[in-house]
């Protein structure tokens, strides 16, 4: 009885144990994604900045 009472905690905890695991992984991946998102967009949006800046500059020099 007791050694089936030990198998059995142990099992629980070990399976507990992959939960917070799995929870750990799947948090970090998702901060890694959205840090990615972030940074991927603010590429683009300094590209779409630079570009219009570029062409103001252009449209005066043409004035």
């Amino acid at each position: 009885m007791n050694k089936y009472i030990k198998e059995n905690s142990f099992s629980k905890d070990k399976k507990t144990g992959g939960l917070i695991k799995q929870l750990i992984l799947t948090i970090g991946s998702g901060i890694a994604l959205l840090v990615f998102a972030l940074f991927a967009s603010g590429i683009l949006f300094t590209g779409a900045v630079v570009q219009r800046m570029n062409s103001d500059i252009k449209e005066n020099v043409h004035k």
